[in-house]
């Protein structure tokens, strides 16, 4: 008995290979957005975070000094009498969003907080639509 030899190799066809890569671009392209949105969401909650963290140290500093701050520089430098700080860490890289502009404190003396505090988003100017969008936690409230 003789044996016949198969002369056919085993692999993928160039179909099959182009069908496997567009699926794989295909993920990897969902995986991007979705990593995109997360940066986002993280950078939203960290401004909320820190606005608290903000908020206490504001209520501190009244406590101790008698007034509210009129920039958040004074809860790290403040100086003065009763003044009890620093009343955040980190020095000046505490003040800064997650965008690296300054949080924005406006003193308003009124309502409740008697203060405007957040963050004007991406490119640090009033205004805008997704990362550049304005988040002021009080004002969402």
């Amino acid at each position: 008995m003789t044996k016949l030899k198969n002369n056919s190799q085993g692999g993928f066809s160039l179909v099959e290979l182009m069908v496997v890569i567009s699926i794989i671009g295909l993920l990897a392209g969902i995986v991007a957005l979705n990593v995109g949105r997360a940066g986002l969401t993280a950078k939203r909650k960290k401004v909320a975070a820190d606005v608290s963290t903000f908020d206490k140290a504001i209520t501190m500093f009244k406590i101790d000094v008698g007034h509210y701050p009129q920039s958040l520089e004074e809860l790290i430098q403040g100086g003065g009498q009763n003044w009890n700080g620093p009343y955040v860490e980190d020095g000046p890289h505490a003040i800064m969003d997650p965008w690296h502009n300054h949080y924005v404190f406006q003193y308003t003396g009124s309502g409740d907080p008697p203060y405007r505090l957040g963050s004007f988003g991406g490119d640090g100017q009033p205004g805008g639509e997704g990362e550049n969008q304005d988040i002021f936690p009080h004002e969402q409230q």
